[in-house]
């Protein structure tokens, strides 16, 4: 739990009321590594902390696999399109290793955020800088060469190529297995 309170702390003054609100709200999950935290095509009915283990989200496109993210401890994640928007989500959340979450339902989240000025003010400051980060990814990540790429996925996840698989990498950094590997041999 100290490191969802340290992560809600980065936006907002976590005071000793809102620590005890936090710790009832929300709930411990564990899950396996390989096992399946939402499916594509359901709604994602809760946000999520990462406290310990690495989840990938992907979409099927043309039938194959296509990472789209990984959120490795210390993130908080959702399916933020169904989240948010409560529609079906296009992505599935895979565990890479055995996971320690904790999450918060939407509806509690958002009577928190109703009752909680100190939430509110997490959840949108959180949001803000998750636009403005998915906002800078998507217009510049598009641009770069696939050495770039790699170098700031490296950057970004030093540890990465450790834990998760060379074809899940190379599906999120948009390249094949082949050019991964060839960068992977000029580091």
């Amino acid at each position: 739990m100290e490191s969802l309170l340290k992560g809600i702390a980065e936006y907002t003054l976590v005071s000793e009321e809102l620590k005890s609100e936090l710790e009832t709200r929300f709930e411990t999950q564990f899950i396996s590594k390989n096992e399946i935290l939402l499916k594509e095509n359901a709604y994602c009915n809760y946000f999520y902390f990462l406290e310990k283990g690495l989840i990938r989200s992907y979409f099927l496109k043309d039938g194959k696999e296509r990472t789209y993210w990984f959120y490795d401890q210390g993130n908080f994640f959702t399916s933020w399109y169904s989240f948010y928007l409560k529609m079906p989500g296009f992505e599935t959340f895979e565990a890479i290793e055995d996971c320690h979450l904790y999450r918060i339902s939407k509806d509690n989240f958002d009577d928190f955020a109703q009752e909680s000025p100190r939430f509110e003010r997490f959840a949108r400051l959180f949001i803000e800088g998750q636009c403005g980060y998915i906002d800078y990814v998507t217009k510049n990540f598009m641009d770069l060469t696939a050495k770039e790429k790699y170098h700031q996925m490296l950057e970004s996840m030093p540890d990465i190529e450790q834990r998760a698989k060379l074809g899940q990498i190379a599906s999120f950094l948009g390249m094949s297995q082949e050019t991964l590997s060839r960068l992977r041999g000029q580091k």
